[in-house]
């Protein structure tokens, strides 16, 4: 046998035809975060020839499987003139993050654009977040990863100068402790358990349900044994806030909370302000991002929204809230 082989071995190597077999390589699974802020590089902002010059800034994000959620970039840029200069930003589309105004002075920094900002930016606006001239959610559900580029138009004969921006991306899906569980519904997030073992049922891994917090309370009676709360449901409050504005025909807004369950899927009612009783108008699930759109109205009044109190098990006691009222004209 091992002269027959031998022999296989020479003819072989005599006629050319060597296989090399190489073991396979494992890949290397990379946990998904939710959230990723990307910064690119400032420099200097050319001034304008016969028309505005544009001068491009870019950064790449990092690859991801999920979809763009939301975004919001932050803007440092130095300028004597504002009215003299536009922002934009582009990646699957192009978006205005800042429009010029007349007589709006020297560029105030820095700027933050987020959709759900509370106000639009303006000629006397100090700095900020603020809500962009066109929305950032044109960029929702588009690929995350790959070329983001700020894109900086100045109609002045002289320079500027971008000191820093940065891309700030949340994804529709992600897995920061690298489980194979989703962290919309992996119930021990932050701690890797991809058996989502549960063996007491309490809507806790076993991996994060842990001793008594010294809150008092049982851990059998505790919804947040990790925590320490002097509740009914031993987990802490949380609050919510709110808003709501009109938009091209629509009424949206977003619930905001340090606990992500306590935005995700939040429900949300709008109510229109009347003598009496406010009447209920419609209830809605906000996303997980906690972002939510319905139509206009189609009478006029004055409209507001509610986030309704709720206990989410082995997280948080969610506080009720309420926006400011919008008014809505026929």
């Amino acid at each position: 046998m091992r002269l027959v082989m031998a022999r296989l071995a020479l003819t072989a190597l005599v006629t050319g035809f060597v296989s090399v077999v190489t073991p396979a390589t494992t890949a290397v699974a990379v946990p998904v975060p939710c959230v990723v802020t990307t910064t690119g590089t400032g420099g200097v902002v050319q001034a304008a020839g016969d028309t505005f010059t544009t001068t491009s800034f870019e950064l790449v994000a990092p690859p991801a499987a999920a979809a763009v959620e939301d975004v919001d970039v932050e803007v440092s840029l130095v300028h004597d003139n504002a009215s003299q200069v536009r922002v934009r930003l582009a990646h699957a589309t192009t978006s205005i993050l800042q429009r010029r105004f007349v007589d709006s002075g020297p560029q105030v920094r820095p700027l933050t654009w987020d959709d759900e900002a509370a106000s639009a930016y303006g000629p006397t606006s100090l700095a900020g977040a603020y809500r962009p001239d066109e929305p950032l959610a044109e960029h929702d559900g588009t690929a995350a990863q790959g070329q983001w580029r700020l894109l900086v138009d100045n109609w002045a004969g002289f320079r500027g100068r971008l000191e820093s921006w940065s891309v700030r991306i949340s994804y529709a899906s992600c897995d920061a402790d690298d489980d194979g569980a989703e962290d919309h519904s992996d119930n021990c997030t932050g701690v890797a358990n991809p058996d989502q073992a549960d063996r007491d049922a309490d809507g806790v891994g076993d991996a994060c349900d842990g001793d008594t917090d010294g809150d008092g309370r049982a851990d059998t009676a505790d919804g947040c044994r990790l925590v320490a709360a002097a509740t009914a449901t031993g987990c802490p409050r949380i609050a919510t806030q709110v808003r709501l504005r009109k938009e091209k025909g629509r009424l949206v807004g977003r619930v905001r909370s340090d606990a992500r369950a306590c935005r995700s899927g939040a429900e949300v009612t709008l109510k229109r302000a009347k003598p009496g009783r406010d009447l209920r108008l419609v209830v809605l699930r906000a996303r997980t991002s906690g972002r939510f759109t319905t139509r206009l109205p189609r009478a006029a009044g004055r409209f507001y929204v509610v986030v309704r109190g709720r206990y989410v098990p082995g997280v948080a006691e969610c506080v009720w809230s309420r926006s400011t009222t919008v008014r809505v004209r026929r």
